[in-house]
């Protein structure tokens, strides 16, 4: 079997871009960081999807360790250097993203609603630990 990869992408703090009062610059955001996200899913097996607000799933098969840290860490520069303003942020002062990465080789039995259960357990490290940041588990 092919090792693969989940990652959990959250969006940090994004229900404050813009204000309450202007969806269309949160629209904007989201599109945006889709977008930058998508650099990051070029192969044919490769999936991103949005699975709610602003938080994404990720999928890559066949890479190793380092390249899934690499393509976690790409993607968490990707989504900074977009230069979106966020002032609400307790990071900084431009839109950020956290991502929780779950390295593994599939075993019998293993469903995608557990890999994405650990990708979400690391995700809930990276903001435990100041967000903008990856954390890859195992660790």
């Amino acid at each position: 079997s092919l090792p693969y990869r989940a990652n959990m992408t959250l969006l940090d703090a994004m229900i404050e871009v813009g204000g309450l009062s202007e969806y269309a610059a949160g629209d904007r955001a989201l599109k945006a960081a889709a977008v930058s996200m998508a650099t990051f899913s070029r192969r044919p097996m490769d999936v991103i999807a949005r699975i709610g607000g602003e938080e994404f799933a990720c999928l890559w098969f066949g890479v190793s360790r380092q390249g899934a840290r690499h393509l976690a860490d790409g993607l968490i520069d990707g989504i900074r250097v977009l230069g979106i303003e966020h002032e609400a942020s307790s990071v900084g002062t431009l839109l950020t993203a956290s991502a929780g990465v779950y390295y593994c080789v599939p075993q019998q039995g293993q469903t995608l609603s557990s890999l994405l259960h650990e990708a979400d357990a690391a995700l809930y490290a990276a903001k435990l630990e100041g967000r903008d940041r990856a954390v890859m588990m195992p660790r």
